[in-house]
């Protein structure tokens, strides 16, 4: 399952950053070089915001799943 998880990630910030790059090129299809430098810059930007903020939700969920099972085998345990 934690395989599945960050190949999921994965996809979902390739598939991001790819919607994104395509939405600057049509965008600034007919503006300067620069301003199209300029936003794939923060495009850039906002893609590792986003990954470190979606890298962190998905730990935070594997890290709580991890919980949940311990904490069902300590009841099972338990007379």
């Amino acid at each position: 399952m934690k395989k599945l998880a960050i190949a999921l990630f994965a996809a979902a910030v390739a598939a991001l950053y790819g919607w994104a790059y395509y939405w600057a090129f049509d965008l600034f299809h007919f503006t300067s070089r620069n301003k199209m430098i300029d936003h794939h810059f923060v495009v850039a930007a906002y893609t590792v915001a986003w990954t470190i903020q979606l890298g962190y939700l998905v730990w935070l969920g594997l890290k709580w799943r991890s919980q949940q099972r311990d904490a069902a085998r300590t009841t099972r345990q338990l007379p």
